[in-house]
């Protein structure tokens, strides 16, 4: 039986015994759908002309999960996101395989629950975080396109996330350690990199993409990030945000010493690095590593990974008195938030001289 004024019709399959729902979508697909009694098939149709009259009908697609991911991070997000950034994105995306295969629009929320339980058993429930938020975004993006009626993640539970451990840092004799085994190591070769990472608080990547023309007087203008791919190829990026460029001092020795290998290197332009391999070329942060490695032996103390120099620089400052404000700004954090929360437990307390200031301020008469 065809409807009136093209709104759609039932017919029966002999064949299947069901009832046959056909519907011409706005942008003219006939649509079908089996049914057992043409009761529901007559309510299908019914709710899609509702749909189409609300705004709120959704074209079918055979489009997978695993389709729309790929789709979603080419389009979406390669050209607004750094190659590292995507890098990772792409390997979140890979712990989905095991809903890859469904149709973006049957996705459900059990489905993914379980995919989030069967990560758990091999992945920390920060990463299993991770993947969620990567699945959110997409949905999203699905929902806003018209792709699906609604972002079905909005109805799963993301993993708890583990506390991240607290901070570590170096002692003032682990840092004499340091400094011995760094002049020592390979004839000093890296001793420059980590007395001038210990005095700024600069990330790794920071350090490498420096040029002598960055360092002006006891100025240090930090503009640029090295990366090091998965392939391992070296590239050479913005900071992240506009806190990330800034201007910080140092003492006239530490200058001293970071420059000094320049004048018997055979690269000393402008734009040469001031940590670089023989010809010239930044040198790669895994090598860092590896070498670091080797200066924590040599030094005799438990390994910690570079970036604790970072943590030790800004720990030792903050305990010093040096305000939140100034702290957050040589780091390059672009919230002092952001800082307070990592490194508050070094700040001084002063809660007898606020004891004694109350005393002073509210006084009974």
């Amino acid at each position: 039986m065809r409807n009136a004024n093209g709104q759609g019709s039932i017919s029966w399959d002999k064949a299947r015994e069901k009832f046959i729902a056909a519907f011409t979508s706005p942008l003219g697909k006939r649509i079908y759908k089996r049914f057992a009694t043409r009761q529901e098939a007559a309510d299908w149709l019914a709710s899609q002309r509702s749909a189409v009259v609300t705004g709120s009908y959704i074209e079918p697609t055979k489009l997978t999960v695993g389709e729309w991911l790929l789709l979603w991070l080419d389009k979406y997000k390669k050209n607004s996101v750094r190659i590292r950034t995507m890098e990772l994105y792409m390997l979140l995306a890979s712990h989905c395989a095991p809903i890859a295969h469904i149709p973006l629009q049957k996705l459900t929320p059990p489905d993914v629950q379980a995919l989030y339980s069967e990560l758990l058993k091999t992945l920390s429930p920060n990463t299993v975080g991770k993947v969620h938020r990567l699945l959110h975004a997409a949905m999203k993006r699905a929902l806003l396109s018209g792709l699906v009626v609604r972002n079905v993640i909005e109805a799963t539970e993301c993993p708890k996330p583990i506390a991240p451990p607290e901070i570590v840092t170096f002692t003032r004799d682990e840092i004499e350690k340091i400094y011995e085994a760094a002049k020592s190591y390979v004839g000093g070769r890296y001793f420059p990199l980590v007395y001038l990472a210990i005095s700024t608080g600069m990330r790794m990547g920071e350090l490498l993409a420096l040029r002598r023309q960055d360092i002006r007087g006891n100025e240090i203008s930090i503009s640029r990030n090295l990366q090091e791919l998965n392939s391992g190829k070296l590239i050479i990026s913005p900071p992240k945000t506009r806190a990330g460029r800034r201007i910080i001092t140092v003492p006239p020795d530490v200058i001293r010493v970071v420059l000094a290998p320049l004048s018997s290197s055979t690269v000393t332009g402008i734009d040469s690095y001031i940590f670089a391999t023989g010809n010239g070329t930044p040198i790669s942060p895994r090598n860092i590593g590896r070498a670091w490695r080797g200066i924590m032996k040599l030094a005799g103390i438990q390994y910690r990974n570079f970036h604790v120099l970072r943590h030790t620089h800004a720990t030792d400052l903050l305990a010093q008195g040096v305000p939140i404000v100034e702290v957050a700004h040589r780091l390059g954090h672009a919230r002092v938030s952001h800082t307070l929360e990592l490194y508050g437990h070094a700040i001084p307390t002063y809660d007898q001289k606020i004891s004694e200031k109350v005393a002073y301020l509210y006084r009974a008469k």
